[in-house]
């Protein structure tokens, strides 16, 4: 797999005419960066980054991607202990860039982003609702269909598989990461 010099930017006003243009074949998802992304990372309520390669020799960042991660709690059974988790809103990229491994080279971004996160506030693990045709991506990444509960219950997007990526499973972690 090529690994391709990708620009990670934190959602911004200016980037309003290229986010107007995303097509990730998704209708959910291409609405929620479109209406509520920047928004909810204004807020602090969430934090949406924005996949970009470089045109022209690096003269012009096109944007080809976006991911949104947030805090969570999940219950993990019916004795109501929860555990603080780092859940994966969206991972979306454009059509024209799917199948190239460019979503796998930023899935691993947000791992490694996101574990450092975990052992320095004590997150548990990620958790993410996965679209049923994407969810042997999330697999093959180390993810695994989950029965656990975001606190209120709430799904962000229908038809989805709950996955989660356990951070404690540190021989896991490092076999995706190699």
């Amino acid at each position: 797999m090529a690994e391709y010099d990708i620009l990670y930017s934190t959602i911004s006003d200016a980037d309003r005419a290229q986010i107007e243009r995303f097509n990730c074949g998704n209708g959910e998802l291409n609405r929620y960066l479109k209406r509520n992304a920047y928004f909810e990372t204004v807020q602090r309520t969430a934090a949406t980054q924005l996949v970009k390669v470089t045109l022209d020799n690096g003269n012009v960042w096109n944007v080809i991607g976006f991911f949104t991660v947030k805090f969570q709690f999940m219950y993990l059974d019916s004795s109501g202990i929860t555990y603080p988790v780092i859940y994966l809103k969206c991972l979306a990229m454009q059509k024209g860039e799917q199948h190239k491994g460019i979503g796998t080279q930023v899935l691993k971004h947000v791992l490694l982003q996101s574990k450092a996160v975990s052992d320095f506030a004590g997150c548990r693990a990620m958790i993410l609702d996965s679209i049923p045709e994407y969810a042997g991506f999330y697999i093959n990444a180390g993810f695994h269909p989950s029965s656990w509960k975001i606190s209120g219950n709430k799904k962000y997007y229908s038809d989805t598989i709950r996955m989660i990526y356990d951070f404690r499973d540190n021989e896991l972690y490092n076999e995706f990461l190699e």
